[in-house]
């Protein structure tokens, strides 16, 4: 429900699990995002810079209800122990489609889901209009809804 990579979504229940000074500093509830610029050192890399992940309450609470923090290979196994034919990736995709078919602009989909690239535009100019967190979350309770049923 966020977009980012598998790596990134254990970093971030790691993150919101850690203990409650990390827990304020990276997850900002007024504005509802996750602060991931906060943490360079895990979520900024040369390529791959995820900076922020719009979340609300729900989001946060399905993240604070994992008691232990999973593993990559814990991730992809617990499917296949399931029977369940599921790759992770596919839920990145899975949000950027969603997203986009919600009439969520692609660059803004790309900054969420951290593919900053050498457009110059995108890195320097990419201003969202201030109602950008409420129709991506407007988009992410209709996508929940329609997994949930």
């Amino acid at each position: 429900m966020t977009g980012l990579r598998a790596s990134e979504a254990i970093e971030s229940i790691r993150q919101l699990n850690i203990g409650a000074d990390t827990h304020r500093s990276y997850y900002n509830p007024e504005q509802k995002v996750l602060q991931h610029y906060r943490f360079p050192d895990t979520f900024i890399r040369r390529t791959k810079a995820v900076y922020i992940s719009v979340v609300d309450k729900d989001i946060i609470g399905i993240a604070q209800s994992i008691e232990k923090t999973p593993t990559l290979n814990a991730l992809k196994m617990v499917p296949r122990h399931r029977c369940l034919s599921m790759k992770i990736k596919y839920c990145r995709k899975i949000y950027a489609s969603y997203l986009h078919n919600c009439g969520i602009s692609s660059d803004l989909v790309d900054m969420l889901q951290g593919r900053i690239g050498k457009n110059i535009f995108l890195k320097h100019y990419l201003t969202p209009t201030g109602d950008y967190k409420d129709r991506v979350l407007d988009a992410l309770k209709k996508l929940k809804h329609e997994i949930d049923s």
